[in-house]
């Protein structure tokens, strides 16, 4: 699993979640769901992808290449909300050519509504955080950035859970000189 997803897979069950992972979506090029998460105690169920760099490369776009770089911000993340939730979109068309990432998460969830969440890492270019999460409201999902994940994170005692755990012996042992190190920077 990714780490970032590790991280918050761990935040969300603390926080009363059940959880799945990297759930493959089938007929669907090897797309998958990064998270479901079931709270039974609130009636509440989450649909959660994570796009998470240690170096971001430019700003968030819907493909790799840097050509779409240049998409306006509106249209960048439209097309980002496409393919990490409703279904592949060819780079052509630009729109979705099916919906099975949504109807595999609502089969998932017995056809019971729920929430979009878009967990993201520092974003390279000069996209606002507040501008992203103005635009990805436009499409029903709310943002949360890893800093703010883990900053809501609470951990008491010695976590059991190796992502926990690495998070706790990070959080006592890291200087700056060893954050400098371990982003290999001098």
């Amino acid at each position: 699993m990714d780490p970032a997803e590790s991280i918050v897979t761990l935040w969300l069950q603390n926080d009363g979640y059940f959880v799945r992972n990297n759930i493959k979506v089938e007929k669907s090029q090897g797309k998958e769901i990064d998270i479901l998460a079931i709270d039974p105690a609130r009636n509440k169920r989450i649909h959660v992808e994570s796009a998470v760099s240690v170096r971001p490369a430019g700003p968030l776009r819907p493909w790799k290449h840097f050509r779409h770089s240049r998409l306006p911000l509106d249209e960048r993340l439209r097309l980002f909300y496409l393919n990490k939730f409703i279904g592949a979109v060819k780079e052509g068309s630009k729109e979705p050519t099916n919906r099975k990432i949504e109807e595999q998460a609502k089969s998932a969830f017995g056809g019971l509504s729920y929430e979009k969440w878009l967990v993201l890492g520092k974003q390279g270019g000069s996209d606002s955080a507040e501008e992203v999460r103005s635009v990805f409201k436009k499409h029903s999902v709310r943002v949360y950035y890893l800093d703010e994940v883990l900053s809501k994170l609470y951990l008491s005692g010695t976590n059991k859970d190796e992502t926990g755990r690495l998070l706790q012996i990070m959080a006592s042992y890291i200087s700056d000189e060893s954050k400098k190190s371990l982003l290999g920077k001098k």
